[in-house]
């Protein structure tokens, strides 16, 4: 990490703790604090790994966990919490579980399904892979959603809730949205807004040209993440966020 980065990171922590005389302290002599040699005797720590498990998904909510596995979900109050988690993880608002209550957006779902069961249980099973954030990786997925009356001519056929059961999912997960359209290719910085808590990256109506092949090594080989003038950082496949290609 470069100095000027670690500088910045100390300042709005500083910032954040209300700390003002040591602001003062720390910037009349930055050059003792941030330097190389310092940096050398620090210990190394591995980043923090929230993902789920294999078994199990967590949803954290302002008031309190919901634990999900293949059988139930249960909750667990944030006093009884015990763990280390980002901030980021946290979905800014209250929930509640009403056990064997169908809720509107289930209503939804079996709607854009044509209330057929079969396609129903498909969908499901697509979005509980978007919400589990277990990465297999040798069992990586990108998922394709299309009009089922696909046209060649450039003639739109939207409006079978695709954008809406993307957004839906947002409200969950930390989704990064890209816009298809503007994606180009060889452009260093297209993977600049992911972070190490993204889980899932949104490729919003890409082109009839889009090429899919392009995002074989990001699904199997992990994603590399260059942002202007900071280091690049590689996301591995086993934490690596997964493609919604709509």
């Amino acid at each position: 990490m470069q100095n000027h980065n670690i500088t910045e990171l100390i300042r709005k922590f500083l910032e954040y703790k209300k700390e003002i005389e040591v602001i003062k302290l720390f910037a009349s002599s930055v050059g003792n604090y941030v330097n190389i040699r310092l940096f050398e005797m620090l210990k190394s720590e591995k980043p923090l790994n929230d993902r789920d498990t294999k078994h199990n998904s967590f949803m954290y909510f302002e008031n309190r966990i919901f634990i999900i596995d293949k059988n139930k979900v249960s909750t667990q109050d944030w006093l009884d919490f015990n763990g280390a988690i980002w901030r980021k993880r946290i979905i800014k608002r209250k929930a509640d579980y009403i056990p064997n209550e169908k809720g509107q957006f289930y209503q939804f779902c079996f709607n854009i399904s044509k209330q057929d069961e079969n396609r129903f249980k498909a969908l499901k099973t697509i979005i509980g892979y978007l919400l589990h954030r277990y990465q297999d990786p040798a069992n990586t997925r990108a998922i394709i959603l299309v009009d089922e009356d696909i046209s060649f001519d450039s003639t739109a056929n939207g409006r079978r809730g695709k954008s809406l059961l993307c957004m839906a999912i947002t409200m969950c997960r930390d989704v990064v949205n890209m816009s298809g359209k503007s994606i180009k290719k060889g452009n260093w910085f297209k993977n600049q807004r992911i972070t190490r808590t993204t889980d899932i990256v949104w490729y919003d109506d890409v082109k009839k040209d889009f090429d899919f092949e392009d995002l074989y090594d990001t699904i199997t080989s992990g994603v590399v993440v260059e942002k202007k003038h900071k280091d690049e950082f590689y996301i591995k496949p086993v934490r690596c966020t997964k493609d919604n290609n709509k």
